[in-house]
């Protein structure tokens, strides 16, 4: 499918001819009948519909109903964006799609560790219902699905169209060398540095920062269960992005708005459980859609010995492009909420990560809101750091031409303390894009 520009749909003459499942081997039969179970393992599937009151007599029949409905309610036609570009669905739309990947119905999606083809993202459901995984989280993460299953349902008996707007929007980083960094005049924006153990996930009025996956939502229908995954699994409709959002671009960030938390999760990792409903508070915007803004953003990976990279301008340079990318939006909030991006596995520098999304944030005009989580050591330092550099006027051409230039190795906080303010001599390095 490599090179398809249009997504395949569902064939629905069939699907309208196969009896509704009723009983967990039904289910299995149409799944099977589908082509699409992993090796026929249905086990954690089998655990959290026995496990989910209510399953068989009501979410599973709204759901076939709802998958069933595709004809009258999807475009006759719907892009793979390969480019940047924009994609608006309704929620009823985005219920239709999913209920449809929660049966595993989308032709030539083959779901193979998270990727139907080398460049787009697995949308059908069948890694989540078995595998390697761990059958807790996967459970957690099944029973949050079928809570906004059942949400939806509610609203549709109760008049609500769901007619509500989601728009999924692909985006590339423009002005990109090391030139347009170190000359950007932009001021440096003093940031906020919130508490420790605050969370982004409550900033909802913000810019919400998703630590993501290439592969954008990474393995949120399979066995992963650290943020992008639970994010996920939690706001469903970010799960639509995989049916046409091909992986990222070292230049590229995708950002969905309108997105709605149905479920409320409970630990994390291999100990997450579903929590129970969620009754989000995020209020409307003009469009009539959340006022959710979900900005996902790949880090570069460090595993494997390479931690030091990460200091190379070239590295550097790739991660300010790609903050930039998510930040730069027209209309999106003053604020950014962000973190330790790619600093758990990926081994980032929490230090080094903080500088480049505020360089990021204030080029694009946003205030950093920095959720250190449990990083003492930012916690306590940035805002001083900040607050010094904001006072001597420093521009955010010359904090980057700082750690595109100058940083070298860890200690990131205190070589910016001996920076001075006077801009050197940019000076292109091999693979930089520069002139």
């Amino acid at each position: 499918m490599a090179g398809t520009n249009v997504v395949r749909w569902p064939d629905f003459p069939t699907l309208v001819r196969v009896p509704p499942p009723a009983t967990m081997a039904d289910l299995a039969g149409v799944i099977r009948r589908l082509g699409c179970a992993r090796d026929g393992d249905l086990s954690i599937l089998e655990q959290a519909a026995n496990g989910f009151p209510g399953f068989f007599e009501r979410t599973l029949p709204f759901l076939w109903k709802a998958a069933l409905t595709g004809p009258d309610v999807l475009p006759a036609s719907l892009p793979i964006l390969r480019e940047p570009g924009e994609v608006t669905l309704t929620q009823r739309q985005c219920l239709v799609i999913l209920a449809n990947a929660f049966l595993c119905s989308f032709p030539g999606r083959p779901s193979i560790n998270c990727l139907s083809t080398p460049d787009l993202p697995s949308i059908n459901f069948d890694e989540l219902f078995g595998g390697e995984g761990n059958d807790q989280a996967q459970v957690a993460k099944l029973h949050m699905f079928f809570l906004y299953a059942d949400r939806c349902r509610e609203r549709l008996e109760g008049g609500d169209p769901l007619g509500r707007p989601l728009r999924f929007l692909r985006r590339r980083a423009a002005r990109t060398t090391v030139e347009d960094w170190c000359g950007c005049p932009a001021p440096l924006l003093p940031p906020v540095v919130h508490p420790l153990h605050a969370t982004i996930d409550d900033a909802r009025d913000l810019l919400r920062v998703d630590f993501a996956n290439a592969i954008i939502g990474g393995a949120a229908i399979a066995y992963g269960c650290v943020q992008e995954e639970i994010l996920f699994a939690v706001c469903p409709e970010l799960i639509v992005s995989r049916l046409f959002c091909p992986v990222m671009a070292a230049d590229e960030a995708i950002v969905i708005r309108g997105a709605e938390q149905f479920a409320r999760p409970e630990g994390y990792g291999f100990s997450l459980r579903c929590g129970g409903r969620f009754d989000d508070p995020t209020p409307l915007d003009r469009d009539g859609g959340r006022a959710s803004w979900i900005c996902a953003i790949d880090a570069l990976d460090f595993r494997g010995g390479g931690a030091q990279a990460q200091y190379e301008p070239v590295k550097v340079l790739r991660e300010l492009n790609k903050a930039f990318a998510g930040f730069d939006l027209e209309g999106a909030p003053a604020g950014v909420a962000t973190g330790n991006w790619g600093c758990g596995a990926f081994r980032g520098d929490p230090e080094v990560k903080a500088l480049i999304q505020w360089v990021a944030a204030c080029r694009a005009g946003r205030r950093l809101e920095y959720f250190p989580w449990d990083n003492a050591a930012v916690a306590s330092r940035f805002p001083g750091l900040a607050t010094d550099l904001v006072r001597r006027k420093m521009t955010a051409g010359r904090l980057a031409e700082f750690l595109l230039k100058t940083v070298r190795g860890r200690g990131v906080f205190d070589q910016a303390t001996q920076m001075g303010s006077d801009p050197g001599r940019s000076q292109a390095f091999p693979g930089s894009g520069g002139a």
